[in-house]
């Protein structure tokens, strides 16, 4: 479902995509890459966050400065509950 038509807003659309992922629940596990990041080496090894049931089902980076969750680069695990 890509909901153009409901947010005018093109930060508000990416935004409720990135929310949209919880619902792939056919993967395992899913890493999100922002377009503007650059990655410097292979990180499939993010994938293994989830293999321990101890760990919740989604890491990102805090901004220090705003003490907001950084959504650039996301690990998590889909799930509807």
């Amino acid at each position: 479902i890509y909901p153009t038509k409901l947010f005018k807003n093109e930060e508000l659309l990416h935004e409720f995509m990135k929310l949209h992922m919880w619902a792939f629940t056919e993967c395992k596990s899913i890493i999100y890459v922002d377009v503007p990041t650059i990655a410097t080496k292979n990180f499939d090894e993010l994938h293994e966050l989830f293999k321990s049931t101890e760990i919740s089902n989604f890491a990102a980076l805090v901004d220090k400065t705003s003490q907001l969750v950084d959504t650039a680069v996301m690990v998590l695990k889909p799930n509807l509950d």
